[in-house]
């Protein structure tokens, strides 16, 4: 086994990554970012944090705002 990237451990603690695969959905691999804020002050922030994460790794065009269990049931039930 091998490893070709980028080790980007610890660089975003602040952040929460799920890597997830599903044959039944439409893109097959996702991976979801979450950040939790935990006073109402700190929501722009945070917010300014992932757009920071997406905009660093070009992932604009591939973001996918519903929860996983919003597609799934999507492509089962149309």
């Amino acid at each position: 086994m091998s490893y070709n990237g980028n080790n980007i451990i610890g660089k975003y603690s602040n952040m929460d990554f799920k890597l997830m695969h599903c044959d039944y959905l439409k893109y097959r691999l996702l991976l979801e970012v979450e950040v939790e804020a935990e006073e109402i002050g700190e929501i722009q922030y945070k917010e300014q944090d992932l757009i920071r994460f997406i905009n660093e790794y070009s992932l604009e065009n591939r973001m996918i705002q519903k929860e996983p269990p919003t597609l799934l049931y999507e492509n089962i039930i149309g």
